[in-house]
């Protein structure tokens, strides 16, 4: 075996031996970490690790199946401050080391940290904010790629100047092949929250959330973009802690040219109007939700022609679309004594990286349970189906998986578990994923 293999070996079995190690939690206490660090009566500061082994047998996630083993170390830390008091403040970092055994081309490395405020004096007025900043290396869609000619030993011809051939069918048309990629984005966000109680009953509710997606390549491909919402909702208390009301949202995005394009997709605006409700309806049972109706339409979309015999070039406006359909969300949840279920769905507009309009509409159900104090074992199925405006595409996603943890002490998780993908579309290949992953995880 390499070195490298060995070292990749070695990243995951070291924190599963140390969980054999660490101090095993006195029967009856619950399983919380306790803090590495205490910053006073109110403050402590936690270590946190995560790391994997996973098998996947499609590792871009396309038409084109490449397997391999991945392994994944994610270490970072939490501060909290301000514990039970007034003010709070949680401030969190994690870095991730992503290696791949076969395809070390595509190692990565990712950095992400959050930090949110809350102001509770227990009357009337609450206060949050929030920001984060995530990297993400997505094992993207497909790309199509020209075919290059083979001999018979499957090598690469060459042309008289040196560059590969590229392969033709049988009239002389190009062919193109599919080609996995690693997409790299950069994530930002940032938000504040309040709450107002305007009587015993009423309550009001109103966000402002600034969100923006970066691309750090195929930026010929896909549009940057910022996104403004403003969510707001006013609810009634009609029984003792559930609520009913009416919810308001408004979402703006402006949406970046690519590079080297003459398209500009301009701007999106979306409004949603609907009824909601929040609170438990049981002791167990907690629902969540809204139903209503929403509209968006695009201003701005343009496309630059240049006139070589005038020697300039001018811009011409394409004609706005409007879409209105009827939107939802739901999250409800029942915890039994030793199991807890929830089934969480929606329907809203989304906007893909290409800048695609389409409504997805999609629902989850998880389970979760414990067998003895030290052993849980959980499962999932979920279901998308999304629907593209500006062409005939329609894509369903399935997604399911499994797996069991077990709990040697309040500080260590370890799991074995299987997640699988299963994508059919109109447009581009179908395709499926199956992994295998042994994982542990570390809060001290």
């Amino acid at each position: 075996m390499s070195r490298k293999k060995l070292f990749k070996a070695a990243t995951l079995l070291a924190p599963l031996a140390l969980a054999g190690l660490a101090p095993r939690a006195a029967a009856g206490i619950p399983a919380l970490s306790s803090p590495l660090v205490e910053l006073g009566d109110r403050s402590c500061g936690y270590f946190v690790l995560d790391t994997s082994a996973t098998w996947s047998d499609n590792i871009y996630g396309a038409g084109l199946r490449i397997d391999d083993m991945i392994y994944t170390v994610s270490p970072g830390f939490n501060l909290d401050f301000g514990r039970d008091s007034v003010n709070t403040l949680s401030i969190a970092f994690r870095e991730t080391f992503v290696d791949y055994m076969q395809h070390s081309g595509i190692d990565t490395q990712l950095a992400s940290g959050s930090i949110s405020w809350s102001f509770d004096p227990q009357s009337r007025l609450r206060l949050g904010a929030s920001a984060s900043f995530t990297q993400v290396a997505q094992n993207d869609q497909t790309m199509w790629v020209p075919a290059l000619q083979r001999d018979a030993s499957g090598a690469i011809l060459y042309g008289v100047d040196g560059r590969p051939i590229q392969a033709t069918d049988a009239n002389g048309n190009a062919i193109y092949e599919e080609e996995g990629h690693i997409l790299r984005r950069d994530l930002y966000s940032a938000g504040v929250h309040a709450s107002y109680n305007i009587s015993s009953k009423v309550n009001a509710d109103v966000s402002l959330n600034w969100s923006m997606e970066h691309y750090r390549d195929y930026r010929t491909i896909y549009n940057d973009r910022q996104t403004f919402t403003v969510p707001a909702s006013l609810f009634y208390q009609i029984f003792e802690k559930y609520y009913l009301g009416i919810s308001y949202n408004y979402s703006y995005t402006d949406i970046q040219q690519k590079e080297n394009d003459n398209y500009d997709p301009g701007y999106q605006h979306s409004h949603y109007v609907g009824l909601s409700t929040k609170g438990p309806l049981t002791s167990r049972l907690t629902l969540r939700g809204s139903v209503g109706w929403g509209v968006t339409y695009y201003e701005g979309r343009s496309v630059m022609y240049e006139d070589t015999f005038a020697f300039q070039s001018y811009r011409v406006q394409i004609d706005d679309y409007t879409y209105s359909t009827l939107n939802f969300s739901l999250a409800l949840d029942y915890v039994g004594n030793k199991w807890r279920v929830s089934l969480m769905g929606a329907r809203s507009f989304q906007l893909s990286g290409t800048a695609s309009s389409y409504t997805n509409t999609y629902g989850r159900l998880n389970f979760q349970a414990w067998l003895t104090e030290k052993w849980s074992y959980y499962a999932y199925f979920g279901y998308a189906y999304q629907d593209y405006y500006y062409y005939k595409r329609h894509d369903q996603v399935l997604t399911y998986g499994g797996g069991i943890d077990y709990h040697p002490n309040r500080y260590w998780r370890i799991g074995v578990g299987y997640a699988g993908l299963r994508d059919i579309s109109t447009r581009i290949k179908d395709f499926y994923i199956n992994s295998i992953s042994i994982n542990a995880s570390l809060k001290y």
